[in-house]
């Protein structure tokens, strides 16, 4: 829980959802610095909302990094594509579909190219 361990102490993370939108990424970080905890609480609920709905059933399905990476950035905007080189297997099209709704639904404003 990014906004928790902020509280803590923590100055930053990694995250695939930067591959989603660094925009997204840094306004989050500001709403930190600038300790609106409610709106950064807002926030994170709604992208651990996005990863249970879209992340997890990837990595449930034994999707490796890699290729969750690169759909994040794809449903991000990000030019090329999401398919990775043998032999190394992408995200099955279905769950990449069901990727891109749970960010459609839970982190629209993270969405530059679909939104």
């Amino acid at each position: 829980n990014f906004v928790t361990r902020a509280r803590e102490g923590v100055i930053g993370n990694y995250s695939s959802v930067a591959g989603v939108s660094l925009r997204f990424m840094k306004e989050w970080w500001q709403m930190i610095e600038e300790r609106r905890w409610a709106e950064a609480e807002k926030r994170q609920a709604a992208v651990n909302a996005f990863i249970q709905e879209g992340v997890v059933p990837l990595r449930q399905a034994g999707v490796i990094a890699g290729a969750i990476d690169k759909s994040m950035a794809q449903i991000g905007g990000a030019f090329g594509t999401r398919l990775m080189r043998p032999p190394y297997p992408s995200a099955p099209e279905t769950l990449y579909r069901n990727l891109l709704r749970a960010a459609r639904k839970h982190i629209p404003d993270a969405l530059e190219r679909w939104a």
